[in-house]
């Protein structure tokens, strides 16, 4: 405990791991079950504490609580901690029980008993039974993740006991006159004779009972990542105590601005953020909950998965509105990180409920996670719903949806009205997309943020993502197969190791068909004969598509910020995920660390000539800055190299032109550029000149020399692209990180991936077909 019904049942035996082959489609009877948890306690009274209460963190969902056989609470939200009173039911023998009905029964009742009197069709798709319960909405299920709603006491419970105690504190500053003040204020039971303790560089100017301020003489601004390169600029974080005789609070915050610029412009509405006054272009990816049991992520999990955000140079995340409001680890992270937060409340691609009972859960809800996060500098924005609007105006609930918007009040009226008592500093919207203007379509490019799916649930061919006009595009992926680690976790390697599978075709959740979904990756590359090559071709396909996106938002003029859907997985599963659930980053998080350095080049190929840009995300000033261009042909192994000078000052998100390069007499199926990085790190980029398919290589053994763990690979005679590395004995063997994936793109004595333990033979692979590999301890010469 903590725990979910499922992973409880998977380790005492009763059902087989629910990611494994197709076992998910046979645990769904545990969903239309009842259960029932137990603890049995002893107790005795603490000398001075008179007031004990129970407190529960999260309960998931719909439960009855019992103390000695006493009904003490009932629970129907799962984002909702709760307390009961129990001093006077507490004996030196407990027992403490916790019954959970049925999450998929009670929605559906609900449901059918809401649309019945609301005189709605049932058969309208979009009016789920998840719209009538408040409980994380991707456990119903999502197009990459599985259905599994599951129950349990999913975050600590405890009995507290005290006579007095401080339960929230709110650290409120604000820029007055050039001044930093901070307006402290806390909530509690019997409080008297405040102390506020804060360290040299904050003054306490005046305390009251229940309020305090604070001038800070000393101020060091929270910023970004981005802005993180002088000692100046961090992520600098304050902190202090308020105590009250024998009972204190530590609290933190951060001192920034944050505005939402919404406004008319030559190209729509303009949709941007500005920090500190510094304007910023918003580089990350779409959170989504990191397992499909939320109680199973740990807190050292959320540091290591923020880690890896900042070293792919993210400066924003977005948690997304099918999930969850994140554990505290994850915000502390992001705070310590400068990773900005834009906060989904938890409404997703659906209607909701709009009666009483609903509605006073949902405020509950949102003033006890206000209150818990508002004190976080890295949340900067709140946002109502997950494409809500967008779902209602393009009715995707077919013929039968209703004419009204159910929920819209929720968005329009009852979060702002809990916003303005609760965190009014923050900007907010009332949901993503958010381009409704004068009756046109929510998801409209050129106005707020898009969502800008036209290429995969569209034209399929992500070069289609230079036709987006987007401001701030907030979603666009394109999917991709998880690692061979990941399918041997899930696949029974003698009957499922195929591309076609079907328990392959089971993990991809994506709607699209899965001969469509394998079409998209041979439009670029090699015809799909085998899961290894499915894993390798999808993976590079997608890293393509998210550098054609990417690179064409940078070259915009209007566009102000690229968030990637989706950063993980909460199971192993075919999905636009650039890190799979067993934590493998794809070769697209290469390109998006390279893309989202504080400066990277941008090619554009012009037919005759090709075009190389800078694009820097801030001010940059550089002197005497060189970069190489060598240019291979895959037959030769005599490269032409070319020096870029990248001199003087460049303006922040503008393409400056540093060099053009003549294609004339290239032949282009055997021509590779390789393309140094204007910044530090191993931001390089590779590039063909043709299709992926249409490439010719020579395939050439290639010799990997063992040295303390870390192995090196040479070939003197021909370039080697895309090389794929792993051990077949073990797959778990190769160990990745942000910058060692399994593929790197191009190979002259690199370094690759460190090996856990040294492996008997290797299985190599690159664009020009496998590799025969010899193995040997002597130190590689170079």
């Amino acid at each position: 405990m903590p725990g979910h019904v499922h992973d409880d049942l998977v380790r005492h035996g009763v059902i087989e791991d629910p990611f494994f082959r197709l076992n998910e489609r046979d645990c769904q009877w545990v969903d239309q079950e009842d259960w029932v948890y137990r603890c049995r306690f002893s107790w005795s009274a603490r000398e001075g504490c008179p007031k004990r209460v129970l407190r529960f963190e999260g309960l998931d969902t719909v439960c009855s609580v019992f103390l000695n056989g006493d009904l003490i609470a009932e629970s129907d939200n799962m984002f909702l901690p709760f307390e009961v009173d129990v001093s006077s039911l507490l004996r030196a023998s407990n027992e403490l029980v916790v019954e959970f009905s049925s999450a998929v029964r009670v929605a559906e009742s609900r449901r059918a008993a809401y649309l019945a009197a609301e005189r709605i069709d049932a058969s309208v798709t979009t009016f789920y039974e998840r719209s009538f319960l408040r409980k994380a909405q991707y456990m119903f299920g999502w197009d990459w993740g599985p259905r599994l709603v599951s129950c349990g006491v999913w975050k600590p419970v405890s009995l507290l006991e005290y006579d007095s105690r401080v339960t929230d504190v709110w650290a409120r500053p604000k820029l007055v006159d050039g001044e930093w003040l901070v307006d402290v204020s806390w909530e509690g039971e019997k409080l008297s004779k405040p102390k506020l303790y804060t360290n040299r560089a904050q003054e306490v100017v005046s305390v009251g009972e229940l309020s305090a301020r604070i001038v800070v003489r000393e101020p060091n601004l929270w910023w970004p990542r981005d802005f993180h390169a002088s000692g100046e600029r961090s992520a600098s974080l304050h902190s202090g105590m308020i105590s009250f005789g024998r009972d204190s609070l530590n609290f933190r915050y951060g001192l920034r601005t944050v505005e939402l610029v919404r406004e008319p412009d030559e190209w729509g509405e303009s949709f941007e953020f500005v920090v500190n006054g510094e304007r910023v272009f918003c580089k990350g990816a779409n959170w989504i909950p990191d397992h499909s049991f939320p109680s199973l992520v740990s807190r050292d999990q959320y540091g290591s998965q923020v880690q890896a955000m900042r070293d792919l140079n993210f400066n924003m995340v977005r948690v997304w509105g099918g999930g969850l409001y994140e554990s505290d680890a994850f915000y502390d992270a992001c705070d310590a990180h400068g990773i900005m937060v834009w906060q989904d409340f938890p409404f997703a691609c659906a209607y909701y409920s709009e009666d009483e009972a609903f509605l006073s859960s949902v405020e509950a809800e949102e003033r006890s996670q206000i209150k818990r996060l508002r004190n976080h500098p890295s949340l900067v924005l709140w946002c109502g719903n997950n494409e809500n609007q967008q779902m209602h105006e393009q009715r995707w609930g077919g013929a039968a949806s209703p004419e009204r918007f159910y929920g819209e009040n929720i968005y329009d009226e009852l979060l702002p009205r809990v916003l303005s008592s609760e965190d009014p500093d923050r900007p907010y919207v009332h949901g993503s997309p958010s381009g409704k203007v004068a009756g046109r379509d929510s998801n409209m490019d050129g106005v707020g943020d898009s969502h800008y799916w036209e290429v995969w649930h569209g034209k399929g061919d992500w070069k289609h993502y230079e036709e987006s006009t987007s401001r701030f595009s907030s979603e666009f992926g394109f999917a991709s197969s998880p690692s061979l680690h990941s399918w041997s976790k899930c696949l029974d390697r003698s009957t499922d190791w195929k591309f076609d599978s079907g328990a392959v075709r089971w993990h991809d959740k994506t709607l699209k068909g899965y001969e469509k979904y394998i079409s998209f990756i041979e439009l670029h590359y090699p015809k799909v004969n085998t899961l290894e090559d499915l894993f390798y071709y999808s993976q590079l396909n997608q890293r393509d598509a998210m550098r054609c996106g990417i690179e064409h938002y940078l070259m915009s003029e209007s566009c102000a910020g690229t968030l990637v859907w989706q950063f993980n997985d909460c199971w192993p599963a075919q999905s636009w995920a650039v890190q799979d659930s067993e934590g493998r980053m794809k070769p697209a998080s290469w390109e998006l660390a390279r893309l989202y350095a504080e400066a990277c080049l941008i090619t554009r190929d012009r037919g005759s000539l090709l075009e190389i840009y800078l694009v820097a995300s801030k001010s940059q000033r550089w002197r005497n800055r060189w970069q190489s261009v060598s240019l291979y042909d895959t037959q030769s192994d005599k490269p032409k190299t070319f020096e870029l000078l990248t001199h003087g000052d460049f303006a922040p998100r503008t393409p400056h032109l540093v060099a053009t390069l003549p294609l004339d007499g290239i032949n282009r199926d055997t021509a590779v550029l390789l393309i140094g990085a204007p910044t530090p790190g191993p931001h390089y980029q590779c590039r063909l000149l043709c299709e992926p398919k249409e490439a010719r290589f020579v395939n050439c053994p290639l010799v990997a020399y063992l040295d303390s763990g870390e192995m090196y690979f040479a070939d003197d005679e021909f370039p080697i692209v895309d090389l794929l590395v792993w051990d077949p004995d073990d797959l778990e063997n190769v160990q990745s990180g942000a910058y060692e994936p399994y593929i790197e793109p191009l190979i002259e004595e690199w370094f690759l991936p460190k090996f856990r333990r040294e492996p008997k033979r290797l299985v190599a692979r690159s664009l020009a077909g496998y590799h025969e590999v010899e193995i040997t301890r002597s130190r590689c010469s170079s």
